[in-house]
C-alpha cells in the first residue's frame, strides 16, 4: 500500500476514536450538570417547605422567643439567619 493511503487511514482511525471519547466525555458533562440543577432545585424546594413549615409552628417553639431563632420572620416572608445555623 502507498504511505499516503496508511497515512489517511491512521488519521481516520485515530479522528473517530478522538471523537467518540469526546462524545462519551460531553454526554456525561450533561448528565452530571442536569442532575446537579435538578438536585439544586430540589433542595431549594425543600428549604421553601421548611421555612412555610416554621412560620406555621413557630408559636410552638421555644427558642422563637429567645431570638436565637435559625428561622426568621422579615415582612410576612421566613428567612434562614446563617450566623445562628
Amino acid at each position: 500500500m502507498d504511505v499516503k493511503i496508511i497515512i489517511a487511514l491512521i488519521t481516520a482511525i485515530t479522528s473517530l476514536v478522538l471523537s467518540t471519547i469526546t462524545i462519551v466525555f460531553n454526554s456525561k458533562r450533561i448528565k452530571n450538570e442536569k442532575y446537579e440543577s435538578f438536585k439544586k432545585e430540589h433542595y431549594l424546594k425543600i428549604i421553601d417547605a421548611y421555612l412555610e413549615f416554621w412560620g406555621v409552628f413557630k408559636h410552638l417553639s421555644l427558642r422563637h422567643v429567645h431570638k436565637d431563632s435559625v428561622f426568621q420572620e422579615n415582612n410576612g416572608e421566613w428567612n434562614i439567619i446563617k450566623k445562628n445555623v
